[in-house]
């Protein structure tokens, strides 16, 4: 095989998801990339997981283990995987056929090393694919503005590829991390000196599920315990500004939980107690340009809380109620 068109291997850990993992496995198997190989790793589904996978035979790489968490299993693939390259799927995504080809491509036009590509992706609800809003909302952060916007929040999307010596000087996946592990590996990444670049191209389509997840109080925990750590372990290499985020941020509350709150503001009409978290969320969000004049717009300009949460009932309308890992605030683009 041409150096042009390396071995990707497509990382796949499935835990009882009967319903979706056929047509995530199909969706690798489609791909028009001529060199890849797909790893599922079964992750002690009680459901008929194990019995789809099996049914693929020699097309996929797999393996069943004892229920361990995401974490574990994705390290168990990647140790099987044999791909100089390695890309992420979950068992409830779907990869449209350019995807693996864009993801290489977008790669190596950039010199390939030390980076990680992004892709967007198509939001798959419970309405079906919400074709105006894709996965990546926001402006992409800079290369220059990447640490100070992962210490922020989580903007790099399970969607990626990589170098597989990425993972293995990463010393892989944090296993005691049961929650946020994915925001965990890409701040070490990123604060190890991988550059993100961002595949606009939509060729996947990423599922988003009803839920309350971010406001979960041990999701809270384990973001502050993540940062903690990162103050800890960077001290020496943070800029000043850097250091001072770290600071305020541990003595107030993770921006999602303040998107969150305020999301629930602005469903009950509570315009003041709106206000009130929009200003926090805007301090917060330095790097997230539009989501802070968005905040900001809500904290500030008299009768901006009513009309974003007229935005906000019709976002949950159409998304299918209230999501999970991805905010579904008003202070997301409505288009």
């Amino acid at each position: 095989m041409s150096q042009n068109q390396p071995l990707v291997s497509v990382i796949m850990p499935a835990y009882n998801c009967e319903r979706t993992v056929g047509a995530a496995i199909s969706g690798v198997l489609m791909q028009e990339y001529p060199n890849m190989e797909l790893v599922v790793v079964d992750d002690g589904s009680t459901d008929a997981t194990s019995a789809i996978c099996a049914s693929h035979g020699a097309l996929i790489r797999y393996r069943r283990i004892d229920n361990s968490g995401s974490s574990h299993a994705r390290n168990v693939a990647i140790s099987m995987a044999r791909g100089e390259l390695i890309a992420f799927c979950d068992a409830d995504d779907v990869l449209l056929p350019p995807y693996v080809g864009a993801a290489v491509q977008k790669f190596q036009a950039a010199g390939g090393g030390r980076r990680i590509v992004m892709s967007d992706a198509y939001q798959l609800t419970s309405n079906g694919i919400a074709h105006a809003r894709l996965l990546i909302r926001n402006k992409f952060p800079s290369a220059d503005r990447q640490r100070m916007a992962i210490l922020q929040k989580n903007f790099v999307p399970i969607l990626s590829l990589f170098p597989a010596a990425m993972h293995h000087e990463l010393r892989g996946f944090d296993e005691h991390l049961q929650l946020n592990e994915d925001w965990d590996y890409w701040l070490r990444a990123v604060m190890a000196g991988y550059e993100v670049l961002y595949q606009p191209v939509p060729h996947a389509m990423y599922r988003l599920t009803p839920g309350s997840k971010s406001t979960d109080s041990k999701v809270h925990a384990v973001e502050d315990q993540i940062l903690r750590r990162a103050a800890e372990e960077y001290r020496s290499s943070l800029t000043d500004e850097e250091s001072r985020f770290l600071d305020l941020r541990l003595r107030l509350p993770p921006p999602r939980h303040v998107d969150a709150q305020l999301g629930d503001a602005l469903r009950a009409g509570d315009h003041a107690q709106a206000r009130r978290h929009a200003a926090t969320l805007a301090t917060l969000s330095s790097e997230d340009t539009r989501l802070r004049l968005r905040a900001l717009a809500i904290a500030r300009v008299p009768g901006a809380a009513r009309v974003f949460a007229w935005r906000q009932q019709r976002i949950d309308r159409r998304m299918g109620g209230r999501l999970s890992d991805h905010s579904s605030t008003a202070t997301d683009s409505d288009s």
